[in-house]
């Protein structure tokens, strides 16, 4: 669906278990790289990736901080929850 939007979002934040969405054995790889292609920002949860031990598999998106995640969630204008 996000590929089909006209107002693609700034930034897709990746917490928790999330993670598991761009680390390896992720089906939907393909798909968040064609979307960070288009100019979305994918930020992953840095303690997350190491609390899980995952920090080597992550395969799209950039390793954020809790600052960043903060004031990206404070700053939108809509903030949309899944």
């Amino acid at each position: 669906t996000i590929m089909e939007m006209n107002n693609k979002p700034e930034k897709i934040i990746f917490l928790n278990s999330g993670i598991n969405l761009v680390i390896t054995g992720s089906t939907v790889i393909p798909l968040f790289k064609q979307i960070e292609e288009v100019g979305t920002e994918l930020l992953v949860c840095g303690n997350c990736l190491n609390f899980f031990g995952k920090v080597d598999e992550l395969l799209v998106g950039k390793v954020s901080n809790a600052l960043e995640i903060f004031e990206s969630l404070t700053g939108a204008a809509k903030v949309i929850n899944i």
